[in-house]
């Protein structure tokens, strides 16, 4: 089935059901909403686990570059309000500092598809003026997170030349920034050993 039949076939049921906004693609939605629309959205799936026929424990999180973040801030919501609490997450090459301070960030300027600017730019959509002030919590920009703790073990995943990389690097967690972090190393997850 084509992309388009799916959509015609699917789409009105989903944009009609309560609490969905409709709001077209083109608009602007700026923070806190994304975040709370993929909290909702994660809450209204566990809910449904028996209809669905799932454990609601085995449920996974995760997206690539803004996704990944997305998914952070979701997962530390859930953790903040005693929500359902995915049992992993997989973080793509995620997008997390709002602040754009890192080696990497700064090495990354010019170059390639997604560079600092680029990531000024998202991060401006997102945040306005707020981007790289206090203002900013973290449930948008996770990196500004210093207690990580309760969360499920994350597959973390970044090129070694592009500006996420250090956002995501374990030499950030020895620094003290993600000292409470479930870490990643070789490709395999690791446990925090606390679950909800």
């Amino acid at each position: 089935m084509g992309r388009r039949t799916h959509a015609r076939r699917v789409g009105p049921r989903v944009r009609g059901r309560r609490g969905h906004r409709g709001v077209p693609s083109r608009t602007r939605v700026r923070d806190p909403v994304p975040v709370e629309d993929c909290y909702a959205g994660l809450e209204w799936f566990a809910s449904r686990s028996d209809a669905l026929g799932f454990d609601p424990r085995r449920v996974l999180i995760g997206g690539p570059s803004a996704g990944g973040g997305l998914s952070i801030g979701t997962t530390l919501l859930a953790r903040d309000r005693g929500g359902p609490m995915p049992a992993a997450m997989l973080l793509m090459w995620p997008m997390l500092d709002d602040r754009n301070e890192t080696v990497s960030a700064q090495q990354i300027d010019g170059v390639g598809i997604w560079d600092r600017t680029s990531n000024e730019t998202g991060w401006t959509a997102l945040l306005g003026d707020r981007r790289g002030t206090p203002d900013v919590s973290i449930y948008a920009a996770p990196a500004r997170a210093t207690d990580l703790s309760g969360l499920p073990p994350a597959y973390i995943e970044a090129g070694s030349a592009e500006v996420f990389r250090d956002e995501t690097s374990p030499s950030r967690a020895e620094s003290g920034r993600r000292a409470a972090a479930p870490s990643c190393t070789s490709g395999r997850a690791a446990s925090t050993g606390s679950r909800r």
